[in-house]
């Protein structure tokens, strides 16, 4: 049966989308420094809205599926990004570090355009294509890995959505490599653990887990704590014994590589954490207590802080616009709450996603101890809160298993989506 589009319901988008649509437009009028805003940015970012309205009502109409819905939304709040934040030689010019320092992979979702511009284009035209050039590819990925993904799909859709991870991704830092690299690597764990009973990896399957493992480790060292969800996978999909081995072993000669090659070659370097073995055996592996009591403290005072930079990109508490961070966590929890989630293999699944959140977090948190200014304070001021956006989404999972919640997920996401994305779009301009 073939509906034309009058005779569908989109839902009250439209109306819904207006009226918030307008609220951001006061919450800007009083806190907005209208004189850092020129006219253009001011266009785009009405026409972005717009867009997006429409486009969440189109897609609420026809129900369309979550990475048809979300991957063009993702794409449009990643452009404005690319447009409105300033760019800056000097800022731009300190991700070559990250060559000098054998840091290249850290930033493969960036750097590469950024060279490849850099040849023939100023430095700020450079930045620029770079940035609309990683949002594209992103977009690709987060498209890919919600259609992979077999449960938690909005999960993963909205932790990308989150202010801080179009603002990593734009420009060009480790963090947002380290993200979205993990949102391929776990949609593709999840996929395959959440399979039929019947169901044997292919040749083809595990080439393309063990590239996702390889390109996520070798540019992240603390992503080596992911690797705890391949345990999620049952035996049955290695076919036999032999193939389990093979694919266990080629992951093992993977980390030993990556290991070796980041050793040798930036461990002469003061920025990597191969240089700081000194401070890691005085400090860490002597005087343990006082480690993990640093933790605790830093983590007891800073969490609230760390949390918020998820969604306040610019920090401070006097610099948050408050009603598009409350927007974003509402929306936020709201969708979290109805999303099937990872239903079954309850238990299993907690012992693995609490095994690679925690691990994460303790790498993370060890990196910033070894480069803290000093240990006397009992604060580690080297940390900060975009360094832990990847863990978010196995953090998700595990709290989604840890508590009960409504066995149906929520049909259509297309009003907590807008929502998520006109606070997105209105943080440019109070931040830019």
């Amino acid at each position: 049966m073939i509906f034309k589009d009058s005779e569908l319901y989109d839902g009250g988008l439209r109306k819904d989308g207006s009226l918030f649509f307008l609220v951001c437009l006061i919450t800007m009028l009083f806190t907005l420094n209208i004189k850092q805003v020129s006219v253009v940015e001011i266009v785009l970012y009405v026409a972005a809205s717009i867009g997006s309205i429409i486009w969440c009502a189109t897609s609420y109409k026809l129900q369309l599926t979550v990475e048809k819905l979300v991957v063009p939304l993702f794409a449009c709040v990643g452009l404005l990004y690319s447009i409105g934040i300033a760019a800056s030689e000097e800022v731009e010019s300190s991700l070559i570090v990250a060559l000098s320092d054998g840091q290249l992979f850290s930033r493969a979702l960036y750097l590469p355009f950024y060279f490849i511009f850099r040849t023939f284009l100023p430095t700020i035209a450079a930045t620029y294509c770079s940035r609309i050039v990683t949002t594209l590819l992103c977009a690709l990925i987060l498209g890919f890995s919600i259609q992979t993904i077999p449960y938690g799909e909005t999960i993963l859709a909205l932790t990308a959505l989150l202010p801080n991870s179009v603002y990593q991704m734009v420009t060009g830092s480790s963090v947002a490599t380290s993200l979205f690299l993990s949102f391929l690597f776990i949609s593709l764990t999840i996929r395959v653990s959440y399979t039929k009973s019947y169901y044997v990896m292919t040749r083809r399957y595990e080439f393309a887990l063990l590239f996702s493992t390889g390109i996520m480790v070798l540019s992240d060292l603390a992503c080596l704590a992911f690797l705890s969800l391949l345990f999620m996978i049952p035996s049955r999909c290695f076919g036999d014994k032999k193939n389990r081995y093979r694919f266990i072993a080629i992951i093992v000669l993977f980390v030993i590589v990556i290991l070796l090659y980041r050793f040798y070659t930036t461990s002469n370097y003061n920025s990597s954490v191969f240089s700081k073995k000194d401070v890691f055996l005085n400090q860490v592996i002597s005087a343990p207590f006082s480690f993990f009591v640093t933790l605790f403290k830093t983590f007891f005072e800073k969490g609230g802080e760390y949390l918020l930079s998820f969604i306040s990109v610019k920090g401070g508490i006097g610099a948050v616009p408050w009603p598009f961070v409350f927007s974003v966590i509402v929306t936020y929890v709201y969708t979290l709450y109805f999303d099937s989630g990872l239903s079954p293999k309850r238990f299993f699944v907690i012992r693995c996603t609490l095994l690679s959140t925690g691990l994460f977090a303790l790498v993370v948190a060890t990196k910033g101890y070894l480069f803290n200014s000093s240990f006397s304070t009992g604060i580690i001021d080297y940390l900060q809160g975009p360094e832990f956006l990847p863990l978010l989404l196995p953090a998700v999972f595990l709290i989604k298993r840890m508590f009960k919640h409504p066995a149906a997920p929520q049909k259509n996401l297309s009003l907590a989506v807008l929502v998520c994305v006109l606070a997105n779009l209105s943080s440019v301009l109070y931040y830019f």
